[in-house]
C-alpha cells in the first residue's frame, strides 16, 4: 500500500511512463524498513492518505520518504506529514534534516523552512539531478 502511494504520488507530477517504470524499484518500501527505521503514516477517516520515513544517526536525520496519495494533495496533509517528521525528528534528538527532493517538491520544502545545499544524481534518470535540502531542527 505504501508502495503504491509513493508511486501515485511521484506519478503526479506528469513524468512519461519509462521515467515512471525506471522508479518503479526505487519507490518500493521493504518491509524490514518498517522495523529498522521511523516510518509514520497519515490516516484520514481509516485510509491511509501519507506517509513519511525518517533515517540517520544523530546528529543528521534523513527525510527518506514523504509521499502524499495524489487525491489528498492540497488539503494541507503534507504540512501535516512534514510537522510530524520535524516534532519526531526534534524528540529523537536529531540537530538538523536532509532531504533529497524531487525538483517538483522542492518548492513544498523550501516553503517549510528548507534550504537547497545542492544536488545529487538521480538513480532513475542518466543527467538527471535532484535537489539536496537541509533544515535545522
Amino acid at each position: 500500500m505504501l508502495a503504491e502511494i509513493a508511486f501515485n504520488s511521484k506519478a503526479y507530477w506528469g513524468y512519461d511512463d519509462k521515467y515512471m517504470d525506471r522508479c518503479r524499484n526505487d519507490l518500493i518500501i521493504h518491509p524490514e524498513e518498517l522495523v529498522e527505521y521511523i516510518v509514520n503514516v497519515l490516516e484520514v477517516n481509516q485510509e491511509v492518505v501519507g506517509f513519511y520515513e525518517l533515517r540517520g544517526e544523530i546528529p543528521e536525520a534523513n527525510l527518506f520518504w514523504l509521499f502524499l496519495d495524489p487525491k489528498a494533495i492540497g488539503q494541507g496533509f503534507g504540512k501535516s506529514l512534514w510537522e510530524d517528521a520535524i516534532q519526531t525528528a526534534k524528540d529523537i534528538s536529531y540537530k538538523y534534516m536532509i532531504i533529497k527532493s524531487d525538483p517538483n517538491a522542492e518548492g513544498f520544502y523550501t516553503e517549510m523552512g528548507a534550504v537547497r545545499i545542492g544536488e545529487l544524481p538521480s538513480s532513475a534518470i542518466h543527467g538527471l539531478y535532484l535537489p539536496l535540502l537541509r533544515i535545522d531542527l
